[in-house]
């Protein structure tokens, strides 16, 4: 739905070091400070019930925190093309369930102090997950096959020239020209 922070730290450091100068924060040492707006947008916008099924649009917010071997982050590029820092193509994830809390969606302050404590943590747990390798709980590997990764992006770019040429040619390219007849007569 929303990241309250931003996903690469080694990219807003700066923005970072400034937003806590501004608000009078201690930075943390492994990720952003969440901004509490957008996320606050969403739940309050998105917490009516829905007079059908009498719940709530947005049930639960799921905390999800990645890392790297060693904190480094591979860049996409490099990703892409099969270049990994610390010749590993392992991310670790760790999440949460929460709940939503109705006093989150009605009072942003109340939101941002729980996004605050929840980030807290979750530079604690980045903190033990630098030192040891591992996030803590039970493990489950997961692995993507290169022929399903390629398999993938070969449908979607499939799709995507299906689509481009098909809008591009029958519907856009016939109105364009509809259009400049239309225009045409209507001057000459």
């Amino acid at each position: 739905m929303n990241s309250a922070s931003g996903s690469r730290l080694f990219l807003i450091q700066d923005a970072e070091k400034e937003y806590c100068k501004k608000f009078g924060l201690t930075p943390f040492r492994n990720c952003a400070h969440p901004r509490s707006s957008a996320a606050f947008a969403v739940l309050s916008e998105c917490s009516e019930l829905n007079p059908e099924t009498k719940d709530a649009p947005v049930e639960y917010v799921i905390d999800c925190t990645l890392g790297y071997p060693k904190g480094v982050v591979a860049g996409l590029g490099e990703a892409m093309i099969g270049e990994w820092p610390n010749d590993t193509t392992t991310v670790a994830i760790h999440y949460k369930v929460h709940k939503v809390k109705r006093e989150w969606t009605e009072d942003e302050a109340k939101l941002k102090e729980w996004l605050y404590e929840q980030y807290k943590a979750k530079d604690d747990l980045l903190e033990e997950y630098y030192k040891t390798g591992t996030f803590p709980g039970k493990r489950r590997r997961v692995e993507f096959s290169l022929v399903h990764s390629v398999m993938v992006q070969v449908f979607w770019c499939a799709l995507f020239y299906f689509h481009y040429n098909f809008t591009l040619k029958l519907v856009l390219k016939p109105l364009a020209m509809w259009i400049l007849r239309l225009f045409w007569n209507a001057i000459f």
